[in-house]
């Protein structure tokens, strides 16, 4: 298999894996991260078959990079006010 098959299987499988996991929400972001991470890697893999200008992953990179910093605060901030990281612990998201 050459290496674009395996970012396409790395991305549904992470995709599944997404899907499937629901209990915590540092878990989701692990895998959000992970499927920022290997979006970039294809996009840089075919910037560079297409012979176009790769710098522009690094843009995707640095918003990747805000993103998680981002995130990892707000889930800091939502641990330290609920106390738990689980998504349905709390009355309001049962339907």
């Amino acid at each position: 298999m050459s290496l674009i098959s395996y970012l396409w299987l790395s991305l549904l499988i992470l995709s599944f894996m997404y899907l499937i996991n629901n209990k915590h929400i540092l878990s989701l972001m692990i895998i959000l991260e992970a499927l920022m991470l290997s979006s970039i890697i294809y996009m840089f893999i075919l910037f560079m078959n297409l012979e176009m200008n790769p710098n522009m992953t690094l843009v995707f990179l640095t918003f990747a990079a805000v993103e998680a910093s981002m995130g990892l605060s707000f889930l800091v901030s939502y641990i330290r006010f609920n106390g738990n990281d689980l998504i349905l612990s709390h009355t309001s998201l049962y339907l």
